[in-house]
Order: structure tokens, then sequence, then C-alpha cells
């Protein structure tokens, strides 16, 4: 039988392999030159990436979730929209990834 949390392990999964392509397209995107990723962050842009509500509702539900199991059915919606997204991404070919050279198929690895 599926528990709730298997679901909410795959869903993970899914969105997890949608920010490690992000990231890797964004680490080839600055010609792998730290300088230049950190610069990124300095942006509007950049910081959207660790200052978004969604980001926070996770960190906040984190907790709550270990003290009870009734907040998983939230966290496992905010996973299911966050794989619908990439999903729908990848349907219009909209989704940000690496081109696959040696350097970015080692760091996928990592």
């Amino acid at each position: 039988m599926i528990s709730i949390i298997d679901v909410i392990i795959f869903l993970w999964f899914v969105r997890t392999i949608k920010f490690v392509l992000f990231w890797i397209y964004l680490w080839q995107l600055k010609e792998y030159h730290i300088g230049r990723f950190i610069d990124h962050f300095r942006t509007h842009k950049g910081r959207k990436l660790f200052l978004n509500l969604l980001l926070a509702v996770k960190i906040m539900l984190l907790p709550l979730l270990l003290l009870r199991a009734g907040f998983a059915w939230i966290l496992l919606l905010i996973y299911l929209y966050e794989s619908l997204l990439f999903g729908f991404g990848i349907f219009k070919n909209s989704v940000k990834k690496p081109r696959f050279t040696f350097k970015t198929a080692l760091l996928s690895l990592l």
C-alpha cells in the first residue's frame, strides 16, 4: 500500500531533479566562475531564489510535519504543485537545463 509519505518522497524527488538541473544550468551559465555565480545573487532574480514565499512555507511546515502528520497533506500539495509546474515546463519546453558536457554530467552525478 502506498502511503502519503511515499507520495511526498516521490514528488520531492521530481522537484529535486528540477532544482538540480536549474542549479547546474546556472553554474554553467556563469561559466563555472565563482565570482559571477555569487554576483548573480546580488540581483533581483538571484535574491528571489532564496527569498520566496513557497520556500518560507516549506521551512515553517517542516517542524510542524515532525510534530503532527496532518501537516503532511499541505506538504504533499506544495510538492504536487511544484512537480506539476515542472511537468508543464517540460511539455512547453521551458525548463532550464544545462547543455550536456563532461562537467555537467560529473556535477549531476555528485
